[in-house]
């Protein structure tokens, strides 16, 4: 079974083992590095979809699945174990951003002021001193424009908390018409490609982005209409520092996240003469790793998530003794569905069913005639 994370008030153990970096256990206490072992409350679920570690910048970047009612809110808190080896006591700071199905314009996360800047050239570097009065705007959502970089700060990045698809439009305002633009964009150190005024990229958790002008032109450039689409719900950062001193020595991003409705599979036909409930017939599930052969890594959508709601109605066929259960699940992010039909066959006389056609519908609260079929019912499934 895949093992699960719930919490509860206490305070929970945490072990990192770096030799397990980017990988996902299961079935087990979960370690890894700099990540969490998260004890049961039987109240707020969670399941790590993926994780990694970046030395270089002291930072973790966890992803986890959340049943309906979770909330990173109530994620808990477990002191690094690269902090612990210390003897000192430490101080901790969260902040939670709301993703939801897009993240659009500047704002929440992506806040000008959540942005780093700097320079490019050093005090080594090319005099800038008296350069032409280049400017970087962004645009917020209600349309007003921000000044984020210039000749003396000319590189504006941001650390990406959960993998997704960013994308924007950018624009000269004045200044020179050459057709070399003085703007780049980047992720980490690799160029996204400029040609037309319209730009994207697909990023991973960890990935910085960046946007630089050339202190040495004139130009002035805005970005607007910037999104940035993500299975991400939520976001916590947790910046841990010591307590006598409020130097940042570690961070963590946390990302409350849904696989691709997609990736999620329907359970197959089955033969379940006595209990037809999808306990002994089989739930959707998603197999995080993707390998059939390994099942302590599969998650069971028993019941909905924030964004995937999970729905059945049972068709019973008398004359075939012959549940047809149609499964739905809807991604409320975008409205995407997805449809597939299992079949449970029955012995000829099986226990407790009813001897017409009828339908048992997961999501409808009350039976309704339906005057389309003859004999054919609405009512609640049994739960």
């Amino acid at each position: 079974m895949l093992q699960k994370y719930n919490l509860y008030k206490q305070q929970f153990f945490v072990v990192f083992i770096l030799s397990l970096f980017n990988s996902v256990l299961f079935g087990q206490s979960l370690h890894h590095s700099d990540g969490l072992t998260i004890e049961p409350n039987f109240k707020n679920t969670f399941y790590q979809l993926s994780h990694s570690l970046q030395l270089e910048t002291r930072s973790a970047f966890l992803s986890v699945m959340g049943t309906k009612n979770a909330t990173l809110k109530s994620f808990p808190v477990n002191l690094p174990a690269s902090l612990s080896e210390m003897n000192k006591n430490f101080d901790h700071q969260d902040t939670y951003f709301t993703l939801g199905c897009n993240q659009q314009g500047f704002t929440g996360y992506f806040d000008p002021q959540r942005w780093q800047t700097r320079k490019i050239f050093g005090d080594g570097g090319v005099d800038v001193t008296g350069a032409p009065n280049c400017k970087l705007l962004v645009q917020k959502t209600d349309d007003a424009l921000i000044e984020v970089a210039n000749h003396q700060d000319s590189r504006f990045s941001v650390v990406m908390p959960a993998s997704g698809y960013v994308s924007f439009n950018w624009r000269r305002q004045g200044g020179s018409n050459s057709p070399q633009s003085g703007l780049t964009a980047f992720v980490n150190n690799k160029q996204i490609s400029l040609r037309s005024n319209t730009a994207g990229a697909f990023l991973q958790a960890g990935n910085i982005l960046s946007f630089q002008i050339d202190p040495t032109t004139p130009e002035v450039y805005v970005i607007e209409k910037f999104t940035f689409v993500s299975e991400a719900d939520e976001v916590l950062v947790r910046q841990w520092n010591a307590a006598s001193a409020s130097h940042l020595l570690f961070t963590e991003y946390i990302a409350l996240s849904n696989p691709s409705i997609s990736d999620i599979q329907f359970p197959k036909d089955c033969r379940q003469p006595r209990n037809t409930q999808p306990e002994k017939t089989g739930y959707p599930t998603f197999d995080i790793d993707g390998n059939p052969s390994t099942l302590n890594d599969v998650i069971t959508f028993k019941e909905s998530t924030k964004r995937l709601a999970v729905t059945w109605k049972d068709v019973f066929l008398a004359d075939e003794q012959t549940i047809l259960r149609e499964w739905t699940i809807t991604d409320y992010c975008g409205n995407n569905v997805k449809h597939q039909t299992q079949r449970i066959f029955l012995d000829d006389q099986p226990a407790a069913l009813p001897t017409a056609k009828t339908i048992l519908n997961h999501s409808n609260p009350a039976p309704v005639q339906d005057p389309s079929v003859p004999g054919l019912m609405l009512m609640d499934a049994p739960n």
